[in-house]
């Protein structure tokens, strides 16, 4: 079934995310099913970007999984203009086809519909107060994997304080980019025997060479910079079978399909992913149904969970449904497994751009 109309509105993140304007796209079809996507951009520019690309995907063939990718790829060619539209495109295709089909879109793609995964939240490790109230929240939600945020220095002693204090079942990771280089080589050992699952170094995106080096002479788990510009990066990371952790960025650079690919090629060097995603509903669900298309994700980052803290009676419903183990599972339902409407993330407002289908 073709593409009858597209919706345009704004997505609404929490104020402490530092996303650019954002809009999210539905893709409808003649039958009543939609498929959605997020844009980098403001919803009236998506709009005047899709009217460039309006002959093209009035024509697209979305029964067959993924045949959308050449045309689109032809259709932008060496516009760059129009390349941020295809990692949204790309996720609402393939959430429409999942629907047309009522089959969940992790499954679709191969995975379990068991699939489950630690779900990891952020905290700011040495600002205590406000550590605390977030930890206090999260953990009466059922979060027991943390990714504690290093802005200065690593403080070795106040990870193990916390680590005594939580116990040892639950799950911790460092993200070290504010740290100075100098002063992670001589604690990676102490991180791992505090049972650190990974560490973000404050390496340069691109360095390659760097990150190579600093892999293999580390006692514990290096995950590759998440703000790696493209995903080719993360296929090198692949072919020279540098042990580690990826973190691709699924709704930017990388999109479902290039995921999909990564994924590959990661189980293939026997390393692991932690996507990265956007702090709503809508990245949430990305990640969980591409993290069971991939068998290769080693955990969740809940990006929903960043100043929950400051948000009000309804902080609750921003986040997952979590076991008692503080695991997260794949959401039932077709296609991504929750519709947009009412979960308070989108405009009232929305553009519609009709297709001559």
């Amino acid at each position: 079934m073709n593409i009858e109309e597209i919706g345009i509105s704004e997505l609404r993140l929490p104020e402490e995310s530092n996303e650019g304007p954002l809009a999210l796209i539905a893709l409808h079809d003649r039958s009543g099913n939609r498929g959605v996507g997020c844009i980098a951009a403001t919803p009236l520019r998506v709009k005047e970007m899709l009217r460039g690309l309006s002959a093209v995907i009035e024509t697209l063939d979305v029964s067959r999984l993924g045949s959308w990718l050449s045309p689109l790829s032809a259709a932008v060619g060496r516009r760059s203009e129009l390349a941020v539209m295809l990692p949204g495109l790309d996720l609402a295709l393939c959430d429409l086809h999942a629907r047309q089909r009522g089959t969940a879109l992790g499954v679709l793609l191969g995975g379990s519909a068991d699939a489950s995964w630690p779900a990891f939240a952020r905290l700011p490790l040495s600002q205590v107060a406000l550590r605390e109230s977030r930890l206090e929240r999260l953990w009466s939600h059922g979060f027991r994997a943390f990714l504690l945020e290093c802005d200065t220095r690593l403080d070795i002693d106040e990870i193990a304080r916390l680590r005594a204090r939580l116990g040892a079942e639950t799950r911790l990771a460092i993200d070290a980019r504010g740290c100075a280089e100098d002063d992670l080589a001589s604690t990676c050992a102490a991180l791992a025997e505090l049972g650190v699952d990974w560490l973000e170094p404050p390496l340069v995106a691109n360095d390659l060479a760097r990150h190579v080096e600093f892999s293999r002479r580390s006692s514990v788990a290096i995950a590759a910079p998440s703000g790696m510009a493209g995903w080719v990066n993360y296929l090198a990371l692949s072919e020279r079978s540098v042990p580690g952790l990826y973190r691709p960025n699924l709704l930017g650079g990388c999109g479902p399909s290039a995921l999909l690919g990564i994924g590959c090629r990661a189980m293939a060097g026997g390393n692991r992913l932690v996507p990265v995603a956007l702090p709503s509903w809508l990245g949430l669900a990305a990640q969980l149904h591409f993290s069971a298309a991939l068998g290769a994700v080693k955990a969740i980052e809940c990006a929903a969970a960043v100043g929950v803290e400051r948000r009000g009676l309804d902080w609750r419903a921003t986040l997952p449904g979590l076991d008692a183990s503080g695991r997260v599972s794949l959401p039932t339902g077709p296609g991504l497994g929750r519709d947009p409407g009412g979960n308070g993330e989108t405009s009232r407002v929305w553009h519609r751009l009709a297709l001559a289908v």
